[in-house]
């Protein structure tokens, strides 16, 4: 499987690049090639230093990384040489572990965005107001290609790293497809942010941009509550953040039926996971552990929280700590989960900040390194595979263009408040 997995990053990658090098205008100077054979390895050597398991970070590792050196020496712009700088590190297989490459002075920011139900990737946000609103790209389009890379569920944590993390670009082509509709192809513009190079917070255009990025994510992350009929407490948790919990936890104590929507949470901290299982069981048992280089520690749950119905909906990007408590819920037959597979990303990361050159002309970058492997307490692994729901409920294509929501309306039913997949989309409008 991870030969196969391999496989596949590779030949994605080697498409982005030769998409890269043929839209690039930039020479690729001798200065640009020394620094980024530079920054590949210093991320290498950080990355031989922590990383949780040795054997993943051994003469293989290695010898991809001597090839990747090499490959630069045909690189044609800075974007390809950041997807071959990439590469030994996203070969090894794991979620967490990725180059984070130096920030750029002027930054752009996408007002949409994309995710998988089932095998398909469909569109799943657009900002309004945003030139991709303009251009007519709709929630639930199906995405059959971006930048002539065709998306899936195996790819798509990829396709994003790429897009906004490696090489973000100003504008993407993109073919979508309403539901018995042709496909329609869109130019999409990005909203391009000027900068300084590095941001500076005693400058206060960069500060101002900081604190307006932070308050827009944190809106996108609101822990929202809704109270039906019938003591059920509906929650959409989309971030492990103490404080969202600790308000939903006291909403919950009252309740009769609480339905824990995680779809989209991609995780947080383990402290709050730990916080989450507190909260919903009864009972004192041990969870899970996490296995470091030299040592490993197990998290127990000594619950005394909400005792009642509990159902869980998750999907593709339900991500690491969401994994933990869905799948603690699910092996220890607490509540049940419907909805998607999920994302299959739990590890624990720490982000490693680096640099190199001179104090007249420096480079900051980074690497996200996992540090810890997580092992449930039934031996079961979530890394790479992800947790299966009891229900698995996917939305057809036409449900997701009219913003239908079947997985909610079947844990509504559940839970003896029968609602049709119509009336359950509006449950939780959009908030942009």
């Amino acid at each position: 499987m991870r030969r196969l997995r391999t496989i596949g990053i590779l030949l994605f990658l080697g498409t982005a690049a030769r998409i890269l090098a043929a839209d690039s205008k930039p020479a690729f100077t001798e200065f640009d090639l020394d620094r980024s054979r530079g920054m590949l390895r210093l991320a290498r050597d950080e990355t031989v230093k922590y990383f949780y398991d040795p054997a993943l970070v051994g003469s293989e590792f290695s010898a991809r990384c001597d090839a990747a050196d090499k490959a630069l020496g045909t690189a044609r712009s800075n974007g390809e040489a950041l997807v071959l700088i990439a590469q030994p590190f996203l070969n090894i297989g794991d979620s967490h572990t990725r180059f984070l490459p130096p920030a750029r002075k002027d930054r752009v920011q996408h007002h949409w965005k994309f995710h998988a139900v089932g095998d398909a990737v469909y569109v799943s946000e657009v900002d309004r107001h945003s030139d991709a609103e303009k251009k007519g790209l709709r929630v639930g389009d199906k995405l059959l290609a971006i930048d002539g890379m065709a998306p899936g569920r195996a790819n798509r944590h990829l396709l994003q790293y790429l897009l906004y993390g490696l090489a973000p670009r100003a504008g993407m082509r993109v073919i979508v497809q309403a539901p018995g509709q042709e496909p329609r192809q869109l130019d999409l513009l990005g909203e391009v942010r000027s900068g300084t190079a590095l941001r500076d917070l005693r400058n206060s255009r960069d500060l101002y941009q900081l604190v307006e990025e932070d308050e827009n994510e944190d809106a996108r992350r609101k822990s929202r509550l809704v109270e039906l009929p019938g003591g059920i407490l509906v929650w959409k948790l989309q971030l492990f953040d103490l404080e969202k919990i600790a308000k939903g936890l006291g909403k919950a104590a009252s309740a009769k039926t609480v339905i824990l929507d995680l779809r989209g949470n991609t995780g947080g901290y383990v402290r709050a996971a730990e916080a989450v299982l507190n909260g919903f069981f009864a009972d004192d048992f041990e969870a899970f552990t996490l296995h470091e280089r030299k040592r490993s520690e197990t998290t127990r749950v000594k619950g005394n929280g909400f005792k009642g119905l509990l159902l869980v909906l998750v999907d593709e990007t339900s991500a690491s700590a969401s994994e933990i408590f869905a799948r603690t819920v699910q092996m220890r037959q607490r509540g049940i989960l419907l909805g998607d597979r999920t994302a299959g990303a739990l590890s624990t990361a720490q982000v490693y900040s680096l640099s190199l050159g001179t104090a007249e002309r420096f480079t900051h970058f980074g690497m996200s390194i996992t540090l810890a492997r997580v092992v449930m307490a039934d031996g079961s692994i979530i890394e790479g595979k992800g947790v299966g729901p009891d229900y698995l409920i996917l939305p057809t294509h036409e449900q997701l263009y009219q913003g239908h929501d079947p997985v909610l309306a079947k844990a509504l039913t559940i839970a003896g408040h029968k609602t049709t997949p119509e009336d359950a989309g509006k449950i939780f409008p959009p908030l942009n």
